[in-house]
């Protein structure tokens, strides 16, 4: 497996997100494609990791906390937080992906 910080397979935020299984495409969200289980190939690892930072930022993190009240404001179905926990989980893994794509192309700038 690749380190964390080579992004060469992932090109685009939607492939850091296939990878681990955070669907960003547009057209697809909140539609659920074929079967309920997660592919053998998703990293469970990481899919766990942020998952758990995602519901620990919407506990602690002031911004995410408004992001999360923000996702579940108005929504009364039972799933509303489990949506607004994977819209969170969404969020910051497209913030991750940005920053580590900066890291690898200006290392020198943020290890200063």
């Amino acid at each position: 497996m690749a380190p964390l910080h080579d992004l060469s397979c992932c090109r685009r935020t939607v492939h850091l997100s296939a990878w681990i299984h955070r669907w960003v495409s547009g057209q697809h969200a909140g539609v659920s494609r074929g079967s309920s289980r997660l592919s053998r190939f998703t990293n469970k690892r990481l899919l766990r990791a942020v998952t758990q930072a995602a519901r620990t930022a919407a506990t602690h993190e002031p911004e995410s906390r408004t992001y999360y009240q923000r996702k579940l404001a108005g929504r009364s179905d039972p799933h509303a937080k489990t949506l607004a926990l994977i819209a969170l989980a969404r969020h910051r893994t497209r913030r991750l992906y940005k920053l580590l794509r900066r890291v690898s192309t200006q290392p020198e700038e943020l290890v200063a």
